[in-house]
């Protein structure tokens, strides 16, 4: 059973995303050990902010890529619609 959801906005994140990520991950692990899932937004960035989400999260989590920038809102609704986990932040 997932306990958690972690929802990530991002847009045109990809030099700050490889630090928060290897920060998160493992605390996320050593507190809910295969009871979590990250979803990443990518809110219509030109970077390779999708490219590095990926790479990080593989089997860890979802990426979704929004087409244009929507803002912060609307890139954290989108992640929270498939969310999975019982609690969601």
């Amino acid at each position: 059973m997932l306990r958690l959801s972690v929802v990530i906005p991002a847009f045109n994140e990809e030099k700050r995303l490889p630090n928060f990520l290897r920060v998160l991950l493992p605390l996320l692990q050593k507190y809910y050990p295969h009871q979590f899932e990250v979803i990443i937004v990518d809110d219509g960035s030109t970077d390779n902010t999708t490219k590095i989400a990926r790479e990080f999260l593989r089997a860890k989590g979802v990426v979704i890529t929004l087409p244009d920038n929507s803002g912060k809102g609307a890139a954290t609704m989108a992640g929270v619609k498939v969310a999975r986990g019982e609690y969601r932040s």
